[in-house]
């Protein structure tokens, strides 16, 4: 490492008090490493490996569930398209007796799809922040 205003390379370790609390846990984090030169005193700043890769971890995790939910969407969209044309020929009076029999059977099906594409997209996305768990951490963006 080096000073960046006179570019001495004596650093030390000093402590500077940037802990981050964990909302939920009470645990506390030592986010940022400081180091102070030797010759000028200038303080330099370095986040921790640990805390990027937390962080990198959080937003690749957040893009991956915001691609699910509009996945979700599309096929929630989908099967409500299916659903009213299905309705249409259910209401059509010139269908025969057996084509709105099985209408009704697959919209009932349908409808059951649907139910279970917005209850998955309900567990992935709860009002309007991704939240992420995996047993051991929760996670929402910042």
């Amino acid at each position: 490492m080096k000073c960046s205003v006179c570019g001495c390379n004596n650093l030390f370790e000093v402590r500077i008090i940037d802990s981050e609390i964990l909302s939920g846990y009470g645990v506390v984090e030592q986010s940022v490493k400081s180091y102070a030169c030797e010759k000028c005193g200038h303080v330099e700043l370095y986040v921790s490996q640990e805390y990027l890769d937390k962080r990198n971890r959080q937003i690749r995790l957040k893009k991956e569930h915001e691609a699910k939910i509009a996945e979700l969407k599309q096929k929630i969209a989908a099967k409500e398209s299916e659903i009213e044309n299905i309705k249409k020929i259910i209401s059509d009076e010139n269908q025969t007796v057996k084509t709105v029999r099985e209408a009704k059977e697959k919209l009932d099906k349908l409808e059951s799809e649907l139910q279970q594409l917005e209850d998955e997209a309900g567990i992935v996305h709860r009002d309007g922040s991704v939240v992420i768990e995996d047993g051991y951490t929760r996670i929402s963006h910042f």
